[in-house]
């Protein structure tokens, strides 16, 4: 019998195994995982800034990649770079490891800089950017250097590895293109003997990998794993599980807008919204530009200082009145307050169909 796909219910992972969804780059993906008790794996090159901010408050372990399989294309000739990462690119790459490892620490695993089959450009960029290394070791955070296929075997390259960067690195083996047999994996452990190793673009819903995983368990005692694989390929697409989710949610009409406001993608990505809270206060649901345009449809004389702080600006009185009160203010911020909401449950959509699809994923922490 086919597994199936998350294996929903079944028993837990083993002890010593941690599985990450890698290539979940958005703010709104990182909570829909978190929210499901998966752990995030990400491309260094491809968060910004509020997914940025979403990785620093994670309480679970993160894995960064640095996106280095971008570089290169497999064709019929062998193995081509295509868009070989520049100077600046692995500076801004070790910058975000630097920032995210200062706050997670030993909670953060991230890929060394290096290029896919190739041992001898690996090695010169761990040369180039030891300095920036030795510092990321110093937070605590755990660095996997891909053991790249050539010349040298990959225990040799693994040692040699270590010597040019300076610092410790736990392995991470090549599971897809260009991957290692499982016969090899065991091969290369029992000669290195790391205290962890991670299994690169390997998820763990297949027998194939379950058995791998169940045979290096039993064969290192002490031995750690973590694996990746993209998880969201999986289930998005016309006839898939994750999107038909999200067309429910966004076939369902919003309701309560000017009060508790109700819709299933906000109670599945746990957003409270409420109107009554919320709409003597923009400062905390509106941005510049939203005020600005608020201050401009209520027609403001003083449209700078709404801007500068709009909650006092309403608590002001006119006329015997609080400013909020006035008809076209108050008109002005309701038809904010609506946009708000409305971008609000979009952003929430798929958050909310990540966590529906994948709670009680055995994947989950």
């Amino acid at each position: 019998m086919e597994p199936t796909l998350f294996d929903v219910g079944r028993a837990q992972l083993p002890p010593r195994v941690l599985v990450f969804a890698s290539g979940v780059n958005e703010a709104r993906e990182i909570r829909g995982f978190s929210l499901a008790r998966i752990l995030v794996g990400f491309s260094a090159g491809h968060v910004r800034g509020e997914a940025i901010a979403e990785l620093q408050r994670s309480e679970l372990p993160l894995f960064a990649d640095s996106g280095a399989f971008s570089e290169v294309a497999f064709t019929a000739a062998g193995l081509v770079v295509i868009r070989p990462i520049s100077h600046q690119g692995w500076s801004k790459r070790l910058s975000l490891y630097q920032l995210l490892a200062e706050r997670q620490g030993s909670n953060l695993s991230v890929v060394v800089p290096d290029r896919v089959a190739d041992q001898e450009h690996t090695l010169f960029l761990l040369a180039r950017y030891r300095q920036q290394l030795e510092r990321l070791a110093r937070t605590g955070a755990r660095l996997l250097i891909p053991v790249q296929t050539g010349a040298l075997t990959p225990e040799t390259f693994f040692q040699l590895a270590l010597d040019v960067a300076g610092v410790p690195m736990s392995p991470a083996l090549p599971m897809k293109k260009a991957g290692m047999s499982h016969g090899r994996v065991l091969a290369f452990l029992q000669e290195v003997r790391p205290a962890h190793v991670h299994l690169l673009g390997m998820g763990f819903q297949r027998g194939r990998a379950k058995r791998l995983v169940r045979l290096l368990l039993n064969s290192f005692e002490e031995l750690t794993l973590s694996l990746d694989s993209n998880r969201l390929r999986a289930v998005v697409g016309h006839s898939r599980p994750m999107s038909a989710q999200e067309r429910t949610f966004q076939a369902t009409p919003i309701s309560s807008l000017f009060g508790e406001v109700e819709h299933p993608a906000l109670a599945g990505s746990r957003l409270h919204l409420d109107y009554t809270e919320a709409i003597a206060f923009p400062s905390m649901w509106a941005g510049t530009p939203e005020l600005e345009r608020i201050a401009s449809e209520a027609c403001l004389t003083r449209a700078g200082e709404f801007v500068a702080d709009p909650d006092s600006f309403l608590q002001q009185e006119m006329d015997g009145c609080a400013r909020w009160e006035c008809p076209m203010l108050s008109a002005a911020l309701d038809r904010a307050w609506s946009r708000y909401v409305g971008a609000s449950v979009k952003a929430a959509v798929r958050t909310a169909a990540i966590s529906t699809t994948f709670t009680n994923a055995q994947i989950a922490q």
